[in-house]
């Protein structure tokens, strides 16, 4: 095999590699819903405001992450999934039921390589 059918087999492996880092990345690290929230109705809520109205703003349950009870004051974290690729995830901090804390983790990458619908017109305005 020559240097052009080793460059090739290498670049199919990364390929490979990368897909499956992904994939893992995606079954570990991502809530386990099929519940996708958009980044701008996430980053509208304000606080404080309750678990019942986030989730009716946000269309779902997010997945439980965690819970601290300390007697009079109860910390739990909900984690929904975002709709980004290759990944997004809010997790709300609720104390005593309202959430005080948003934690907004997103990573989108945009793979289109179609030219904006703007550059597709000539100077004039018609459309080529």
């Amino acid at each position: 095999m020559g240097w052009l059918g080793r460059l090739v087999m290498g670049a199919a492996t990364a390929v490979a590699v990368i897909g499956t880092m992904f994939v893992v990345a995606e079954a570990v690290l991502l809530p386990a819903t099929r519940c996708l929230v958009a980044r701008e109705t996430v980053e509208g809520l304000t606080m404080p405001r309750s678990y019942a109205e986030v989730r009716h703003a946000l269309g779902c349950d997010g997945e439980p992450a965690g819970r601290d009870d300390w007697g009079p004051i109860v910390r739990e974290t909900f984690r929904w999934r975002g709709d980004a690729w290759p990944y997004g995830v809010f997790e709300g901090v609720f104390y005593n039921g309202m959430l005080h804390a948003k934690n907004v983790r997103w990573i989108a990458l945009d793979l289109d390589l179609r030219p904006p619908a703007a550059a597709a017109t000539t100077p004039s305005g018609a459309a080529h």
